[in-house]
């Protein structure tokens, strides 16, 4: 039996806190469990639960027909054995342990005696408004909100009664984070153990305030369950303030409370244990059989592998002895050759030596007789010769004689001529030599003219050419044929072609036609990447976030710049993600990543991103992530059926070839788009003060790291180019204008032991000279596949950039990427990897730099540092970023919409279906139906349609109270913080409800905003025909494409559909009653609204269809207009003369001006 030092056990409802509190007790020296579940979309950070303890108590719970959700109390049979075994899976022999398991709140009866026996036992019960548990369970697992109520004063009821007597307090979440310190203290008085330094600290940088589930408190249907918990929970939060417990005397009435509301609830609960202990006989049974078949399976397996290693051991010993045959015989033959062509070649020298000694010995005869011929003539002839020249020599002693005499004086003549030539030979070299310098020195001055010249002139000049002849080209010639041309001409800085450009991908994935898409999941928007590069060119932030969304079940369409020669064109490149190039017919010429686009052009393009939606059914509100400014030329004409997001991931104005009409384009994309992302601290501190923004960081996907992770696989393009002994230095990424070139050229010199590689394509002049180092290889931008590989060969990876804006303002990809395969990095001081605290080395010199490599290389092999590094990438998965950017575009106030309801449900039905009969029309929403005293048979259709969808409340008035009284039931029941009254007449097409919304977000001096309509007494009307809604529809967003965000000011907005911040309508008043059953409400509620100061709007951008007064249209028409003067009467004492409505000749101007 392991004995411990201290236990703490962690009680209360789920979704009570529990995780996040298990987390924190870590700082106070308890050990986590270490079998703990990972991180999950219901908990980014993971439950802290043990697996081995909850699977023990599941296995408990259903014996007894019980599960997680339980209401009554249930006896289990303690299982000493079992549960000892579940603490060692769980814990090993750590001496001081914490237990997160809220079923043990249920099941304190039998683990108490079993944990006091092991340890000092403690206890914690986490408290948390049974409204927001609810709320968050009705998000998770669709539980229903008395159920959980229920389920939430069980828990707790359970806890405080199991742990009576205990060391123990009360945690209320989440208020308990605004006072880590006192509430820290406490918790270490009741485990008795000290608060070590740095806690608070630690439990701060813990809590992420984003992912508290719930919020909203939901309240409980059943109005006797709502109080009893609210009392309850009432009572212990007072507690958890103070620091105290309650005592059994003040809990007793609760338990006796409870019982009484949850007697129904426990009786079928009781039934329903009797199925579940009975299934829980037949999954035994069955896992004991598939038990079984593993067994039997796992025989076979190791029979059939020996049987596998025989054959191999055969096959082995043949192929050797084969081998070694084939050798002999291999060596015999090439012996047999080598012989036969030694002999050979003797032979052949023999015959040659032979036949060329007779030649020379018949040579030397012949001239041996020749010679002794020729000796015997000449020695005649000499004879006669010696006589003849002994008289001509003594003649020539004489003359010789004289000549001798006359020599001596011309000597002395030349001697003279000869020293005076040397002389002046001097003076001409003297004069050569100042010549050349001289010369020297003008062709030195010539050449720095020319190279000050082709710098000045030429080179700037080919870099233009170069760049407006790209532009022309790129408008004449297809995407292939311009990327040939692109790399044949030289590269204007100099860079060779290899380096400068990325090599070609093949696209892949699958071509669809657009009727071939996927159809849409209702309840999963869907989405449009406009992309700031091609899916094919780089893997990176876009490509990421899209795969992300589309595991999560949207369908993701990420659309190209680069458009279509013919029809559109559309390819799944992974399931549910489809990358789309627009056809380019009535496009025109348009530059990528400019911000001057010719109306035409925009217009073409909206024309066919229209036409895509239909063709593929798109969902009735869907989303549009903006990555570059460039987009916003076509996507701010859009209707806002499509929410644009913009995700704003670089400084762009640190690009050095970003044009002025491109960040005239972002300051208005920052201003109107819907939602705001960006990716780094710096952008967020730059945009928060103007706007609402969220930050989203990059991340990194681990698995393409961690695919083969033991194979020791070099990719080709490093072959044969990695120095052994080397301290080898890896790069991966952009080569770009911020890349610190200086700091890498002194690093790689000062230390000619570092083998340094850098992949990326470079884009700038300077970096390029880094590839004449003899140890700096550059390799040019390479396959993402090939990436993992790279930086595995590489002991240390390096981040080397200038600290400009636009380095300031990046979240480093790589950092993610160079982490998830556990390899030390040396960077500069980056911003945002301040974060990562020790597990990144920086330094801004090259010394520092070149030790940081150093001292990373020598713990480049530490599986703790690797193991570090992993995690930190584990923590930054693209998963997680993609949940926090879809729960920001998903976010949005809510809205109550109250529909009054009279007579007839059909008309009724049908505005309901427009709200919420076809997918989500807008993602917080609450309809509050008040009827007016309809017939039975009517109201009975409502009563169904509300209790299918929790969205719906019914309020049943029973009786007529009239337009205004109707109408304020339902103001003074909505939640929400924005109010829509909207008349059971209309329905509802996509983007109106946003629109409105987003002008009230907007503009702080609009009190209420309606919409366009086919049929009103004002401005609001337009002039319009359809046949039926699907072509209301469609006209609908042709009228409001173009206008998003503009807004008209009117005299009074019609309350068939009227939009009201609900904090305004509570203060400047509800409808007037004074109207009896209708008319002049509305003039008479917008009166109030300008007196306050408030204008009333126009939304240009929102249409709602109006049937005209149905209901009034059922009184006779004298009647009406007797009800009309006399309302009219009462309006004018209230506000003087009464002005007529009238209607309106024009709109004002779109953002697309040849708009039909």
């Amino acid at each position: 039996m392991t004995a411990r030092q201290k236990i703490l056990t962690v009680l209360g409802m789920h979704r009570s806190g529990t995780s996040f509190l298990t987390d924190c007790i870590e700082v106070l020296g308890f050990t986590l469990p270490a079998d703990r579940s990972g991180p999950s979309s219901d908990n980014p950070k993971g439950h802290f639960e043990p697996q081995a303890v909850v699977q023990l108590n599941d296995d408990l719970m259903r014996r007894r027909g019980g599960w997680w959700g339980r209401i009554a109390p249930i006896t289990v049979n303690a299982d000493p054995e079992a549960m000892a075994a579940a603490l060692a899976d769980s814990f090993g022999d750590a001496p001081r342990v914490v237990i997160k398991d809220p079923r043990i709140s249920l099941l304190m009866p039998a683990w108490r005696p079993f944990l006091e026996e092991r340890g000092q036992l403690s206890a914690l019960i986490a408290l948390r408004h049974p409204g927001e548990i609810a709320t968050s369970l009705s998000r998770r697992d669709a539980m229903g909100t008395d159920m959980a109520y229920l389920s939430w004063m069980a828990y707790t009821l359970a806890a405080l009664e199991g742990s009576e007597g205990l060391p123990r307090g009360l945690v209320l979440f989440p208020d308990w984070i605004d006072d880590i310190d006192s509430t820290l203290e406490r918790i270490a008085q009741i485990t008795d153990v000290p608060v070590p330094s740095g806690a608070v600290e630690d439990v701060t940088a813990r809590f992420q305030r984003d992912a508290v589930h719930g919020g909203q408190q939901r309240a409980a249907p059943t109005a006797e369950i709502d109080l009893l918990a609210g009392d309850l929970f009432t009572v212990l939060a007072r507690h958890a303030r103070e620091g105290s417990m309650p005592d059994d005397a003040e809990i007793a009435p609760f338990r006796a409370r409870f019982d009484i509301v949850s007697e129904a609830a426990r009786e079928v609960e009781a039934a329903a244990g009797e199925r579940i202990v009975e299934q829980v006989d037949i999954i035994n049974e069955l896992n004991d059989r598939l038990e079984r078949f593993r067994n039997d399976a796992a025989r076979f397996a190791d029979d059939g592998r020996q049987l596998q290693e025989q054959v191999a051991a055969i096959e082995q010993e043949r192929s050797t002895i084969v081998a070694a045959l084939e050798s002999q015989i291999s060596a015999t033959e090439r012996q047999r050759d080598e012989i036969h062509t030694q002999l050979t070649g003797q032979m052949d020298d023999m015959r040659q030596e032979r036949e060329t000694m007779a030649a020379i010995l018949q040579q030397r005869i012949a001239a041996t007789e020749a010679q002794r011929n020729e000796i015997a003539d000449t020695l005649g002839k000499q004879v006669q010769q010696a006589h003849a020249a002994l008289a001509e020599v003594q003649q020539r002693a004489e003359q010789a004689e004289s000549q001798r005499d006359a020599a001596i004086v011309e000597n002395s003549r030349i001697d003279i001529q000869l020293a005076q030539t040397e002389a002046d030979l001097e003076t001409s070299r003297m004069h050569l030599d100042e010549a050349k310098r001289e010369q020297t020195a003008q062709i030195g001055h010539l050449t720095q003219l020319l190279e000050l010249e082709r710098m000045t002139i030429l080179k700037p000049l080919y870099r233009r050419v170069h760049r407006m002849g790209g532009d022309l080209l790129r408008g004449v010639l297809s995407q292939s044929a311009f990327d040939w041309l692109k790399r044949a001409v030289p590269h204007p800085g100099n860079v060779p072609t290899y380096l400068a450009y990325a090599p070609r991908v093949p696209q892949h994935g699958e071509m669809h036609a657009f009727d071939d898409v996927a159809p849409a999941d209702p309840a999963k928007p869907d989405i449009f990447v406009l992309s700031i590069i091609n899916w094919d060119f780089r893997t990176q932030r876009p490509q990421h976030l899209a795969s992300e969304m589309a595991r999560a079940g949207h369908r993701v369409f990420f659309i190209e710049m680069e458009t279509s020669d013919g029809p559109a064109e559309a390819r799944e490149v992974a399931p549910n993600v489809y990358v789309l190039r627009l056809s380019q017919r009535g496009m025109g010429f348009v530059k990528p990543y400019s911000g001057d686009v010719p109306v035409a052009s925009q217009r073409a393009w909206v024309d066919h991103f229209y036409n895509f939606a239909d063709r593929i059914g798109v969902t009735p509100r869907a989303h549009v992530v903006i990555e570059h400014p460039y987009w916003w030329n076509f996507a701010r004409h859009l209707a806002p059926q499509f929410q644009l997001t913009f995700d704003c991931m670089d400084e762009i104005a640190g690009f050095s070839n970003t044009e002025q009409a491109i960040l005239d384009a972002e300051e208005d994309m920052i201003a109107k788009a819907d939602h705001m992302i960006v990716s780094s601290q710096y952008l967020h501190d730059k945009y928060a003060p103007k706007r609402p923004v969220r930050l989203v960081r990059n991340g990194t996907d681990v698995s393409h790291f961690v695919r083969d992770e033991e194979a020791d696989r070099i990719p080709d393009f490093l072959a044969g180019k990695l120095r052994d002994g080397a301290i080898r230095v890896g790069y991966v990424g952009a080569i770009a204008e911020w890349f610190d070139t200086d700091l890498l050229e002194e690093v790689a010199r000062q230390n000619p032991d570092f083998d340094i590689h850098l992949c990326g394509a470079v884009t700038a002049e300077h970096p390029a000279r880094l590839n004449k180092l003899p140890n700096v290889t550059m390799h040019g931008e390479i396959l993402y596949a090939d990436v993992p590989a790279f930086l595995k060969a590489m002991d240390v990876l390096i981040i080397p950039f200038q600290l400009v804006p636009i380095i300031q303002a990046c979240d480093p990809v790589k950092f993610y990427e160079y982490s998830a395969v556990k390899k030390p990095t040396v960077s500069t001081a980056l911003p945002e990897l301040a974060r990562a605290g020790d597990l990144v080395t920086t330094a801004n010199d090259p010394a520092g730099f070149a030790q940081g490599i150093r001292d990373a290389a020598a713990k480049s092999a530490d599986p703790m540092v690797g193991a570090a590094l992993r995690a930190y990438a584990l923590e930054n998965a693209w998963s997680y970023r993609a949940a926090d950017m879809l729960a920001e575009m998903e976010s949005a106030p809510l809205l109550s919409v109250v529909v009054l309801a009279y007579g007839s449900a059909d008309l009724t039905l049908a505005c309901l279906h427009s709200l919420l009969g076809r997918g989500e029309v807008y993602p917080a929403l609450e309809v509050l139906v008040v009827d007016n005293g309809s017939p039975v048979e009517e109201l009975e259709k409502l009563r169904e349609v509300a209790e299918g969808d929790r969205r719906i409340r019914l309020i049943e008035n029973g009786e007529n109270l009239g337009f205004a009284k109707g109408n304020n039931v339902g103001i003074e029941a909505a939640r929400g913080e924005y109010l829509l009254l909207l008349n059971n007449d209309t329905y509802v097409p996509p983007g109106a409800l946003s629109a409105m919304v987003r002008h009230l977000q907007l503009n702080p001096e609009i009190g209420i905003i309606g919409p366009m309509t086919n049929n009103i007494g004002n401005e609001a009307r337009i002039e319009v025909h359809y046949a039926d809604m699907a072509g209301m529809e469609s006209i609908a967003r042709d009228l409001v494409t173009g206008y998003r965000g503009i807004w008209t000011p009117i005299p009074v907005n019609a309350y068939f559909c009227a939009m009201f911040r609900k904090a305004d309508m509570d203060r400047i008043g509800h409808l007037p009653t004074v109207y009896g059953r209708g008319m002049f409400e509305d003039d008479d509620h917008c009166a109030m609204f300008r007196e306050a100061g408030m204008d009333i709007a126009l939304a240009e951008d929102a249409f709602v269809h109006h049937h005209l007064s149905a209901t009034f249209n059922a009184i006779p028409s004298a009647e009406k207009q007797a009800l009309f003067e006399k309302n009219k009467a009462t309006y004018e004492d209230r506000w003087g003369p009464w002005v007529p409505h009238r209607y309106r000749d024009s709109r004002p101007d779109s953002t697309l001006p040849d708009k039909p």
